[in-house]
């Protein structure tokens, strides 16, 4: 206490302040206080110090295991929120599991149906060529066909005209 003086007392001499607080009266002081009887939200002012220290030693108690209960039922509610959402996660895990090899299962299918659906496309591309390959020489084979008909058409036609002519000749002699 004595070195605290000692240091206040040095620091306002180097301060160069006579009044070390700064500041001014804000007349609070005037005001009128009430009574503890008059504001019920003051201390119990009645009674010897250990019977104070007493009550607020039993209070300080009775707070205490109202806290250690009510940490007790928190601790024992949040341990049985705890083993619920173990035991709801464990449950997820094991859909979520079944649900993966599920589609595990289902993806290797779909590899397998695609390779054989490449397949199929490759199979069915050598059949297209083959087939335009067949439809083309048909088609140019009718096309001879048809240009070979043509000429034998004109040709009996040619004959028939002259045919017609010898005839139409015999006939008029």
């Amino acid at each position: 206490d004595v070195y605290k003086r000692q240091a206040l007392k040095s620091f306002v001499e180097l301060a160069g302040v006579d009044d070390i607080t700064g500041h001014e009266d804000n007349n609070r002081g005037a005001l009128e206080l009430k009574g503890p009887d008059t504001n019920p939200g003051q201390r119990n002012l009645k009674g010897t110090l250990v019977t104070k220290v007493l009550n607020l030693l039993k209070k300080l108690l009775d707070h205490l295991a109202a806290s250690r209960k009510n940490l007790e039922e928190h601790e024992i509610q949040a341990a049985y929120d705890y083993a619920n959402f173990k035991a709801q996660s464990e449950l997820e895990n094991v859909t979520l599991r079944a649900d993966h090899e599920r589609k595990s299962a289902y993806l290797a299918k779909l590899e397998i149906d695609l390779e054989v659906a490449r397949e199929n496309e490759d199979r069915t591309l050598v059949i297209r060529d083959d087939a335009q390959i067949n439809l083309d020489s048909a088609v140019e084979d009718l096309e001879i066909k048809r240009q070979f008909y043509a000429q034998e058409l004109a040709r009996i036609t040619e004959d028939l005209a002259v045919m017609e002519e010898v005839i139409n000749i015999f006939q008029s002699r």
